[in-house]
């Protein structure tokens, strides 16, 4: 059976939610390439290495060489770590920038 970590995934306005496997991963780095294989259709024009990850507060953001058995465990889907792309992020800062 599969270690599995939920993750929501932000995009632009919408978000989506799913298990993500760790197996085979020993690192966030090698973690991203497993989220893009879990969500194809949405992240087809986006490589891995443009996700950033954040703990379920999507405030602290999760350095890309933690090592995956150091990561705290996201089975309960109330509480799934958050992943956004760069250019997702670019665009909601934009948006605060503009408010200001």
């Amino acid at each position: 059976m599969a270690t599995c970590h939920f993750i929501k995934l932000n995009l632009g306005n919408k978000s989506f939610k799913d298990k993500v496997s760790i197996d085979g991963c020993n690192d966030v780095v090698d973690f991203r390439d497993s989220i893009k294989n879990t969500f194809p259709t949405l992240l087809a024009s986006c490589s891995a290495i443009q996700f950033i990850l954040f703990q379920p507060d999507e405030v602290t953001e999760i350095d890309p060489a933690t090592y995956i058995t150091d990561l705290e465990r996201f089975d309960d889907p109330s509480k799934p770590m958050t992943g956004v792309t760069d250019i997702a992020l670019a665009y909601a800062l934009k948006v605060l920038m503009d408010l200001d």
